[in-house]
């Protein structure tokens, strides 16, 4: 699954809002103080705004349906870690590969 970041992403939804077929693919980029982010892999371009980039990420990954966005958190650990509590899942990120853990909180 190709994901594409930056100024290469925002040209790419322009395309794809232009011809919805032109690119099989996902991205996200900031655009003034909000992350844009856009799922085309169904031919159908859907596009999300979000207010940090690791929701675009999680969205992009299929952690949360967008009617989950307000009861969803997510929270980064360093360059490349996402942290999501309320699910218990820990995601490891580089640019050629997503390592994907589940684990459960300990009881007290």
């Amino acid at each position: 699954m190709m994901i594409y970041t930056g100024e290469k992403a925002s040209q790419i939804l322009k395309q794809n809002l232009e011809n919805r077929e032109s690119h099989i693919c996902s991205g996200y980029f900031l655009e003034g103080d909000v992350w844009i982010a856009f799922d085309n892999y169904t031919e159908d371009c859907w596009v999300e705004e979000f207010t940090t980039e690791e929701m675009a990420i999680c969205w992009i990954e299929d952690f949360f349906e967008i009617s989950e966005k307000e009861d969803f958190n997510v929270q980064k650990i360093g360059n490349d870690l996402l942290y999501i509590p309320n699910e218990g899942h820990l995601q490891y990120f580089s640019k050629d590969n997503i390592y994907y853990s589940k684990f459960h909180t300990l009881s007290a």
